[in-house]
């Protein structure tokens, strides 16, 4: 007897569906003091790792110059860095993304509910993520951005000196050393020259 409720016990425990957890529950998660914050893919969590110090400076860099563009310019929207967005995937309407950077419009915030310390349920319209060893599978990530309806991304490549960027109608582009960074229809008249961005 003693046996076969064992063998009940652990049939039991194997089959007992587990809790997925939402976004909302990523925020009550306490943080280790060795990790940034993390993301959450199909319903489990990601830990992000504190990034180098050529990425922390790219991001600086990124940030200040969108800020200064926005606010000079009136562009009606909203710059962010590490700021959670959850992207609502049809395969996992809770997945949560951080990237480097992004600026979502006016329009955008417009239509949904932004609330103090959540994540933003929407997807940026510009996304920018400066590609580094601490941040893995970067592909999963474009690819998530833009089934989310990201209007345009922007992956740097340090290391390459270069970028590759992403469009909504599907197209990429890489740029070299030489070339520069274009908002395009998100940021119109945005213009970052690569090797100001990368200068060591």
């Amino acid at each position: 007897m003693v046996n076969s409720f064992a063998d009940d016990r652990i049939s039991f425990v194997a089959t007992k569906p587990m809790r997925i957890l939402s976004a909302d529950d990523v925020l009550r998660i306490p943080v280790p003091d060795h990790l940034s914050g993390y993301e959450l893919v199909d319903g489990e969590l990601v830990a992000v790792m504190p990034v180098g110090n050529d990425h922390g400076r790219i991001v600086v860099e990124l940030v200040s110059r969108l800020h200064n563009f926005v606010k000079e310019r009136g562009v009606p929207g909203r710059v962010y860095a590490e700021a959670g967005f959850v992207l609502g995937l049809r395969r996992d309407p809770e997945r949560v993304r951080g990237p480097d950077v992004s600026f979502v419009t006016a329009e955008t915030l417009a239509r949904i509910d932004v609330r103090p310390n959540a994540f933003l349920r929407v997807a940026p319209d510009l996304a920018i993520e400066v590609e580094s060893n601490e941040r893995p599978r970067i592909q999963q990530r474009v690819h998530d951005y833009m089934e989310a309806g990201t209007r345009l991304l922007w992956v740097i490549q340090s290391a390459s000196r270069s970028a590759i960027v992403y469009r909504a109608d599907g197209s990429a582009q890489l740029l070299r050393e030489s070339d520069e960074l274009d908002g395009e229809d998100v940021l119109p008249g945005l213009r970052i020259a690569l090797p100001d961005l990368l200068e060591s």
